[in-house]
């Protein structure tokens, strides 16, 4: 005859921390909070870039003109407001430039290409184009002279729709993973509807038991957070050891900067708050309606 076992069992949490059921919506947060972050990096990114752009625009003009007239003009754009330097650009440089267009092919010796003059500005917004084009013709010569605003507008105007855009997206984000949270609250409360019964019927009050789902998924919009701000940060290493030896200057640089950190750093607390406050207000809601038809 066997022996009767009289052990206590242990007893066991409402919500064991390793459940499968979890595991889903782990992953789903993870990829959430490492999209969101993403997004939020690269419309700091985006910000960036067309700030150097443009303060690298502002400060820079370019002058052509026929190379035969390039010794007479650099005296008169030297002396005027804002300047603080004009180079000539070398023919061959020049010549460079017109590579991407024309291709690798030979140019012919005799062929009048413009030169070029590189006015370094002062960036006091002192230059004035017009003035200086209306100082060249009076001298007898034929410049043209380009402030580059109308690049920097369009950087200006592209770099805004590129934020806005990833803005847009981190807003989705966000409004996605307070709708899982909700989801998966609701699937909680099915799953766990007996025990909750019990909790009810034994005077535990709706606050109790929705501050148990409140820490559940609040823990696990952390971890998850946690995870995935530390697989987008991860990216960017990775992304930077490709991208650093081969920028050319024009493309922003993609090292992990003060500015991502805090990003990363935050990004799981947020997702942490988030998941708490939806599965809290969604479990009272829900348990409100209940017995609001239980007195009916």
């Amino acid at each position: 005859m066997a022996t009767p076992d009289f052990t206590i069992p242990k007893p066991q949490p409402l919500f064991p921390r390793s459940a499968r059921a979890d595991r889903p919506l782990f992953l789903v947060m993870m990829i959430m909070v490492f999209l969101a972050c993403i997004a939020a990096m690269s419309a700091q990114r985006s910000y960036s870039a067309a700030s150097e752009w443009g303060r690298g625009l502002s400060r820079s003009a370019t002058v052509q003109l026929p190379a035969e007239q390039v010794e007479a003009a650099l005296p008169i754009l030297r002396a005027q407001s804002g300047v603080d330097q004009a180079l000539a650009i070398d023919p061959e440089q020049s010549r460079e430039l017109l590579r991407p267009w024309l291709g690798d092919a030979a140019l012919p010796e005799d062929l009048p290409i413009p030169a070029l003059i590189d006015l370094r500005l002062t960036g006091d917004n002192l230059f004035d184009a017009g003035a200086a084009g209306l100082a060249l013709t009076k001298a007898g010569l034929e410049g043209s002279v380009d402030d580059h605003n109308r690049w920097g507008r369009d950087i200006s105007r592209t770099a805004r729709a590129v934020q806005i855009l990833a803005l847009m997206a981190l807003a989705l984000l966000m409004a996605g993973t307070v709708a899982t949270a909700i989801f998966a609250t609701q699937a909680g409360l099915v799953a766990r509807r007996e025990i909750i019964d019990v909790l009810t019927q034994i005077g535990a009050r709706r606050r109790y038991i929705a501050r148990l789902f409140t820490q559940r998924f609040g823990w696990l919009g952390l971890l998850s957070g946690i995870s995935g701000a530390g697989l987008a940060g991860i990216m960017f290493l990775i992304l930077a050891l490709f991208t650093t030896q081969q920028g050319d200057g024009l493309l922003p640089r993609l090292a992990l900067r003060q500015f991502d950190l805090w990003i990363l750093f935050f990004a799981p607390l947020l997702s942490g708050l988030i998941c708490a406050i939806s599965a809290g207000r969604t479990v009272l809601t829900r348990l409100s309606m209940r017995e609001g038809r239980r007195q009916i």
